[in-house]
Formats: structure tokens, C-alpha cells, sequence
């Protein structure tokens, strides 16, 4: 149930949905370079709400094609996702589908609310809430009705493989996309649909705390049981730490110098590292407190190669900069100067082998 309905909310409701995506790419030229021409609405508790979508020619409903929706990080957009991914590019003819002779999937990148996170106005901005936890089906969290109808309408179309919906997220997207995942896998949408697998990158515990010492608590005493397929892909060195020991090592923090931090800013004395950002714990916690076996967690190094252990080299700076780099092999070559691999072959192969049963 809730923690506080308006934890998040700006005060001033009226500038709370105003970003509209152009659904197009932005920095990137050439072959990659995509354009949708125009974002979608959907009116949800009253509300216009946006999103990109793209459907690969030859889909009707004899020939259904998998869902996959996008969630990005805080403060960045739907547009982000044909500049900073390659999922785009993918959509047209990756081989999703569990009908081998299908290629290409539907896609779907989403655009948050501007919300505000409590004495943090740094992070206010395009976000999901995720602790307004009215689990229920329907909801009366705006972001949980909203996707919630998003699914519904686009299954309505006749276009989606219902046995293979799924969700992919970054940062507090991802957060989101593993909180929802898991509520939508075991309960059902209130049109009777399903989330198949999620993958969350770079992202941690949302049963957590917002910032430390909140009173009261919005950490969830009892967390939700299910066996959603979760991938979680995190870095050796990154801002959602991969271990207790790295963040002692890379979150002195400037909490316990200045006071409370701007997120995700670091000074000289460390960076913030919130509650629940302990990759290690929140994957031991998926798996005893939500009763998940059927998690996997795949820890990666500067170029996406796995490693088997957090990196003791890892810097503020370097945790940061890891954070913010989304992992299709075109980034880590402008970050690290060098082609990194492309996990999001990882990303999709996973989800690909997990569709509903029922």
C-alpha cells in the first residue's frame, strides 16, 4: 500500500506533464539515426501522457510481434532511447518472436512524469514513482495506471504477442521496471495481460527509502513475492554500487562533510550512494525477500566485459561516468575509446527465452 500518495509531486501540478518527445533521433547521423515523426498519447487518471512507438512493417494480427517497453533514466527522455540505444535500429528485424519465421518487435519508449524527489532538487524531473505502492490492479499510482493502460490499449490492437511482453530500464527507469515487473507478473493488468521478463540495468532496490533517515519510512516491510525473470546488468565500478566494500570506498560521500548531497553530482569528498544501491544486496534481497529464483546477475566492466567481482580500482569519477553510459557497444567506444560489447544482444536473448507459459 502507499507510502505517501504525494511523496514525489511537484507543488506546482501544472508543470508536471509538459515534455513531449519528437520520438526521433537528436545527436546520432547515419544508418542508426531513426525518426518516428510524432509521440503518442494516452490519457490515464485524467492525465495526457507520452510515448514513442514503433511497429515493424508486417505486423497484424495474424502475425503478432513481441512488446518491448523502454524506460529511461531520471531526468533524461523517451527521445533518448534513439540516441543513446540501439534498440531502435534492432526493433526492425531482431528475431524476438518465439515464431522463428518473425522478425522485428513492437517498441515502446515511454516519457516520465516530472516529479520531485524530498531535499533532493537536483534529481526533480522526468521520473517514475515507485513509492506510492498501491500494488493493487487497477492502481491508484498514476505511473502503475498508466502503464497498466498503456499495455491494455496497445494489446487491443490485436498487434502483441501477449505472451511476450516485456519491459527493459536504466537508473530509476530500471527501478521502476523491476517494481513493476514484479506486481504485473504474478497480477494481472486490469485488461488480464502480463509482464514476461524485465531487464534492469544500472539499477537498484525500489522497496527502499528515497534518502537516508526519511521519517516516516517508506521502506516496504513485506515485499511482494515473484518469480518474474529479472536480468540485472551492472557494472564493476557505478554509482549503484556493486558491493557494501565499494561503497565505503567510493561514497565517503560529501553527506557526512556538507550535509545531505546533490544527486548524482560527487565532490572531492565522494559520491551518494542511496538506499537499496547495493547491487549485491538487492540481488540477495530479490531472491530471499521476494522469493525470486529465477534472477540473474550479470556484472560488467568498463567494456561490457563480464568479470566475476567489483572492481577495487573504482573511483567517484569512473562510477559515475559508468552510470551514465548505456551498454550497446557505440557508447563505451566514446567513453573508453575502444568498441565495448554489445550487452544489448544480452538483453534481448534473455528475454526471448522467457515468454508466459499461460
Amino acid at each position: 500500500m502507499p507510502c505517501r500518495k504525494n511523496l514525489l509531486t511537484f507543488p506546482e501540478p501544472v508543470t508536471e506533464y509538459t515534455f513531449k518527445p519528437q520520438c526521433k533521433s537528436f545527436g546520432r547521423k547515419g544508418e542508426k539515426a531513426r525518426d518516428d515523426h510524432h509521440s503518442n498519447t494516452i490519457t490515464v487518471m485524467g492525465v495526457e501522457r507520452y510515448y514513442c512507438a514503433y511497429i515493424p512493417p508486417g505486423t497484424t494480427t495474424t502475425h503478432k510481434r513481441p512488446l518491448l517497453i523502454w524506460l529511461h533514466g531520471a531526468g533524461t527522455t523517451a527521445d533518448s532511447m534513439y540516441d543513446v540505444t540501439s534498440l531502435r535500429l534492432k526493433a526492425e528485424d531482431y528475431p524476438l518472436s518465439v515464431n522463428s519465421e518473425l522478425k522485428g518487435f513492437y517498441l515502446i519508449s515511454v516519457q516520465g512524469r516530472h516529479l520531485h524527489w524530498p531535499t533532493e532538487p537536483p534529481r526533480s524531473g522526468p521520473n517514475y514513482d515507485f513509492y506510492y505502492r498501491d500494488l493493487r490492479s487497477p492502481s491508484t499510482n498514476p505511473d502503475i495506471a498508466f502503464f497498466d493502460a498503456l499495455i491494455d490499449q496497445t494489446v487491443e490492437t490485436g498487434l502483441v504477442d501477449t505472451r511476450q511482453i516485456y519491459m527493459m530500464g536504466w537508473s530509476a527507469g530500471g527501478h521502476f521496471t523491476t517494481f513493476y515487473g514484479i506486481i504485473r507478473h504474478e497480477q494481472r493488468t486490469p485488461g488480464g495481460n502480463r509482464i514476461a521478463a524485465v531487464v534492469s540495468y544500472s539499477s537498484g532496490d525500489p522497496f527502499e527509502d528515497p534518502i537516508p533517515n526519511l521519517t516516516p519510512s517508506c521502506h516496504l516491510k513485506n515485499y511482494p513475492q515473484s518469480n518474474v525473470p529479472i536480468l540485472l546488468i551492472s557494472h564493476d565500478c557505478d554509482i549503484i554500487v556493486c558491493d557494501i566494500q565499494q561503497e565505503m570506498k567510493i561514497a565517503s560521500n560529501g553527506k557526512d562533510f556538507w550535509g545531505y548531497p546533490p544527486y548524482p553530482m560527487f565532490d572531492m569528498a565522494g559520491i551518494y550512494v542511496g538506499p537499496g544501491d547495493v547491487v549485491a544486496q538487492w540481488i540477495a534481497d530479490l531472491r530471499d525477500r521476494v522469493g525470486n529464483r529465477r534472477v540473474k546477475w550479470l556484472l560488467v566492466n568498463a567494456i561490457g566485459d563480464e568479470v566475476s567481482s567489483c572492481s577495487p580500482m573504482c573511483t567517484a569519477g569512473d562510477a559515475l561516468g559508468a552510470h551514465c553510459t548505456w551498454p550497446n557497444g557505440d557508447s563505451y567506444a566514446v567513453q573508453h575509446m575502444v568498441q565495448g560489447r554489445d550487452l544489448e544482444v544480452n538483453m534481448l536473448d534473455y528475454l526471448k527465452q522467457y515468454p508466459l507459459i499461460s
